[in-house]
């Protein structure tokens, strides 16, 4: 088998596979009896060069990346035994940024290290698309299919949200930043951080390390007791950052800027309350390492779920004087240039203060 373009959803079979272009889904498998050869450059296992290009075989949990000799950039997560790599010349990394608008625009074959993309409008990423070391904004657009194996897949890299879709995606060692938009079948992978100020994201697999910062929006759709939402892997942790929370219907004290662990679990215990946007939440603390057949959320042993009580705040009154004016322009830039952390400030919410913030912070000003 030689493959050196298209799309490739699902692989697997015996015999010799030379890879040197194409994008491939999340069910490429070439085990035992393959004879794999991956043309290209550009080669990471688990984001280090790997020692020995004669045989690399993906155990558990672990991730190859590189670009191919055709310019695609591929991310496979484990499914390969015994791989051996051809070096062959790479065309240089364009670090212009690039625009993805319309449908009829088109994308490149996946982000290299350093390069940024921003997708709005009517503009398409198609399945497979890999993100590796690099930056995607999504303003608008669709990212991928609900095709099988087909998601935007993502390493050590960053990806702001503030509009459009994505329909599915695996990240791993990144940040995802949701603001607003849409975000379906959400793969948060080891050492991942996603922090959910606003949009819908479906529901989600977090993984070991990863931490998710829930404070505005809608996450899962429908009762917690049916759906499946979360599976929050051992060593994950979700924080919730709230205006009110309850267990099972029952008031939990909280006092402004204190943390608070939850440590009740049960297949009929629900916690739930008010984000602080306001917008309700809700979870089943099934404590269970999958998600059950049953529907509802699963916790699993070792996963920390905590509670932070939000007092309102005012975006965008940098001043203080509980009001929003061109007078909060002197003081927003002040917080900028000394780095320093104000909640007022922090307009896009997104745990920072910085210069993500302007364009929200016009906004506001716009529309008062």
């Amino acid at each position: 088998v030689e493959i050196t373009g298209g799309r490739l959803q699902r692989f697997s079979g015996f015999g010799e596979v030379t890879i040197s272009g194409g994008t491939f889904g999340a069910f490429f498998n070439a085990g035992t009896g393959n004879d794999v050869t991956i043309r290209g450059g550009e080669f990471l296992l688990n984001g280090i060069a790997p020692a020995n290009l004669d045989a690399v075989t993906l155990n558990g949990n672990d991730v190859l990346s590189g670009t191919l000799e055709d310019g695609s950039v591929f991310i496979f997560f484990g499914g390969l035994i015994d791989v051996a790599f051809e070096t062959v010349p790479l065309s240089a990394i364009d670090l212009t940024p690039i625009v993805v608008d319309d449908a009829l625009d088109l994308a490149p074959a996946g982000l290299r290290a350093g390069q940024s993309l921003t997708l709005q409008g009517t503009g398409v990423l198609p399945d497979n698309f890999a993100v590796v070391d690099a930056t995607l904004t999504i303003d608008g657009g669709t990212v991928g299919s609900n095709a099988v194996g087909g998601r935007l897949e993502v390493v050590n890299s960053t990806i702001d949200v503030s509009g459009g879709e994505i329909l599915q995606t695996a990240l791993l060692d990144s940040t995802l930043n949701i603001e607003d938009g849409t975000v379906g079948n959400l793969s948060a992978l080891a050492e991942t951080t996603v922090n959910q100020s606003g949009g819908i994201v479906q529901g989600s697999l977090l993984g070991e390390n990863s931490i998710f910062n829930l404070s505005g929006g809608t996450f899962g759709l429908g009762d917690p007791r049916y759906r499946a939402a979360i599976l929050a892997e051992a060593g994950s942790t979700l924080n919730l950052f709230v205006s009110e929370a309850s267990i099972d219907g029952v008031a939990i004290d909280l006092t402004s800027g204190e943390t608070l662990e939850i440590t009740e679990r049960g297949f009929d215990v629900v916690l739930s309350g008010l984000l602080s946007d306001g917008s309700e939440f809700g979870f089943l603390l099934q404590p269970v390492p999958f998600i059950p057949a049953i529907g509802g959320d699963a916790f699993a042993p070792g996963s920390t779920i905590t509670v932070t009580l939000v007092s309102p705040v005012l975006l965008g009154d940098v001043n203080q004087d509980e009001v929003v004016n061109f007078e909060d322009i002197p003081s927003f830039i002040e917080v900028l240039q000394a780095g320093i952390f104000l909640p007022e400030a922090d307009v896009n919410q997104d745990g920072v203060v910085n210069f993500s913030d302007i364009p929200r912070f016009v906004e506001i000003l716009q529309a008062q």
